[in-house]
């Protein structure tokens, strides 16, 4: 199934709230402050934010937003919402410049959002390639002319054209875009993972991770 982009969460900030509420708690609202599930009262009011809760039994204040990658962001859910779906439906990614460009924010608040998209995407069970105590074999190929042989003429029907992108980004950066590309693989349509589930596995990995401005730069953690 493909996304409707028309669809409400997209455009109204109270569903998309419910949405994410509903993907992070189908059973009820649990504090992310104590843990403690089905003891939160709604907080309504001018006076309040949208898609405010209050804990009964620590007494503390949440949003869906607080203990996920989404925490103290000032960007509203539903421009969250469009920013999941884009990237996890989007088979080759999408660029910070355009999630500039689509969601109407700045350049640098949508490179973080999408670094905190891939921390979202990052596997906390990662296993090393192959699996642990496994063999990799890996094996190495030659493209056009074999060195030291004579090139024949003909042959055109055979020939492929090989093209090669590189991208330079730093040791951090390059994890990060490697989480989004291995859970996009993990995830696809061959695996029996539409666009729409895909993105909601992508907002239920939000749960539980923070990232800072600073961290996309530093190290990863451990």
């Amino acid at each position: 199934m493909t996304a409707n982009l028309t669809n409400p969460i997209f455009q109204n900030e109270e569903k998309a709230i419910a949405h994410f509420e509903a993907i992070r708690w189908p059973d009820g609202p649990v504090c992310p402050h104590c843990g403690v599930a089905g003891e939160a009262t709604s907080v309504q009011g001018k006076s309040h934010r949208l898609g405010m809760w209050q804990c009964n039994a620590c007494r503390e204040p949440f949003t869906v937003k607080v203990g996920t990658v989404m925490e103290s962001s000032h960007i509203p859910m539903h421009k969250w919402a469009l920013a999941f779906h884009l990237v996890a439906a989007s088979k080759k990614g999408v660029s910070a410049y355009q999630l500039h460009r689509m969601l109407g924010i700045t350049y640098k608040s949508a490179w973080f959002m999408e670094h905190r998209i891939r921390e979202a995407m990052r596997r906390v069970d990662a296993e090393p390639l192959g699996g642990k105590g496994k063999s990799v074999e890996i094996d190495e190929t030659f493209i056009g002319t074999e060195a030291g042989k004579v090139k024949k003429r003909g042959g055109g029907q055979h020939k492929r054209k090989v093209v090669s992108l590189v991208e330079h980004c730093g040791d951090a950066d390059l994890q990060r875009y490697l989480d989004e590309f291995d859970f996009r693989y993990s995830n696809r349509v061959a695996a029996g993972v539409d666009d729409v589930l895909r993105t909601m596995r992508a907002i239920k990995g939000a749960e539980g991770k923070r990232l800072t401005y600073k961290q996309p730069r530093s190290a990863q953690p451990a």
